[in-house]
């Protein structure tokens, strides 16, 4: 089975992954990094916020910095965003 397949197993609705944590690693040592991005954006309720966001800049940064640093301003404009309407202007 070659990695996007396997990519498009586990994207299924029904399937529930117990260790994404360890499928990107594996993904990220034998398939590359942009499979392993591609994985992410799938998955990414299987991950903890921070840890998400954490794992997808250490990726991106293996691929592009440019598109590592688009996704690094891209989160500070969210993080900016959501505490003006959290706390208030």
């Amino acid at each position: 089975m070659n990695p996007q397949e396997a990519i498009r197993f586990l994207s299924e609705p029904e399937v529930m992954v117990d260790y994404p944590e360890k499928i990107l690693q594996t993904l990220v040592n034998n398939a590359g990094p942009r499979i392993a991005v591609l994985f992410l954006n799938i998955s990414h309720e299987w991950f903890d916020n921070d840890d998400f966001h954490t794992k997808e800049m250490d990726i991106l940064c293996q691929i592009d910095l440019c598109d590592a640093l688009m996704f690094q301003v891209s989160m500070r404009a969210i993080n900016m965003y959501t505490k003006r309407v959290l706390i208030g202007d």
